[in-house]
């Protein structure tokens, strides 16, 4: 865990990914089969050939992407340069203020101009729909060819054992422990597990998990198709090509303060933690979405639709 002393780390799926903890891909089951029936489609447009312009009254635009694949979402600046606004997940949306005489253009992941619009009265909501010479039926994989035997080859042994014993700062290891151990564990090192004194009330000094926000777990569903609900893995080559340069470039100048987590489900009010916020850094961003989506794809065997994700924690 990542968490200093998380008292509510319960997930129904998860996968644990070495080096560092990106929060979080949470994910959920989109229907349908990945197709655009067949139809006739309206024209693709042209680029306009400004930019924004200024001056106009502030509006809110609202974009529904209704295609099967991710989307990217970019405002074109008065110089009429292309700066990237975040992805659109399939059958997902997004909202952004803006003003009349502004534009935005959707493109799919290899460039191609879907939509171009120039925000006005009328462009409160915007629906993203194939067109052009998409009439043909879109079928996306899961998962790019080849990809389930590198993911395959990732996944750890879960009955590898966690040593050196008493060093679990250095273990990557699944451990199981029955709640009797938990105890005894707790009985005779109190001050090493736990939330300890001075960082919640009584009735919650050495709790390692919440005992009162607990009421939704058994309506959680298991997705996965077998397995017991979570997957332990390395980084993919892609991962690790994409983020571990990027980090230690980043690490000195870009991190922020954490900020207080409410609820009172960790310590860090007493440890405290810094983010790197990867709205900051869209690129690394879409690259860490695009890649764990094929990840988390593959694991479950459905088509996913991305919800969020949050950074770097340290």
């Amino acid at each position: 865990g990542f968490h200093p002393s998380c008292g509510s780390c319960t997930a129904a799926a998860a996968t644990a990914m070495s080096y560092l903890a990106f929060f979080a891909l949470a994910v959920a089951a989109a229907s349908g089969d990945g197709r655009v029936a067949k139809q006739v489609l309206p024209p693709c447009p042209v680029e306009s050939p400004g930019g924004s312009t200024v001056g106009g009254k502030r509006q809110s635009v609202s974009f529904k992407n209704t295609l099967p694949v991710d989307v990217n979402l970019f405002w074109v600046s008065f110089d009429n340069k292309e700066i990237d606004n975040g992805m659109i997940g399939s059958n997902g949306g997004a909202q952004h203020n803006s003003f009349d005489g502004h534009i935005f253009r959707i493109r799919l992941q290899d460039g191609f101009l879907l939509h171009e619009v120039i925000v006005g009265p009328f462009t409160a909501r915007v629906e993203v729909k194939p067109c052009g010479d998409m009439n043909t039926s879109i079928k996306v994989p899961l998962y790019d060819k080849g990809r389930d035997e590198e993911f395959a080859r990732l996944v750890h042994d879960p009955d590898t054992p966690c040593l050196p014993k008493g060093s679990s700062r250095l273990w990557s290891c699944v451990r199981h422990l029955t709640r009797e151990q938990a105890l005894e564990r707790l009985q005779q090192n109190a001050s090493d597990f736990g939330f300890q004194e001075g960082e919640v009330e009584e009735d919650r000094l050495g709790n390692t998990f919440d005992k009162g926000y607990t009421k939704q777990i058994p309506q959680i569903p298991k997705v996965t198709p077998s397995g017991p609900g979570y997957l332990k893995m390395a980084m993919t080559g892609k991962l690790k090509a994409v983020l571990l340069d990027w980090f230690k470039a980043i690490k000195k100048n870009s991190t922020i303060s954490h900020g207080e987590i409410s609820g009172g489900y960790t310590n860090n009010h007493i440890v405290h933690f810094k983010k790197v916020d990867l709205d900051r850094f869209p690129k690394v961003h879409h690259a860490v979405i695009r890649e764990m989506q094929q990840v988390l794809q593959w694991w479950t065997k459905l088509r996913l639709k991305h919800t969020a994700t949050f950074g770097v924690r340290i």
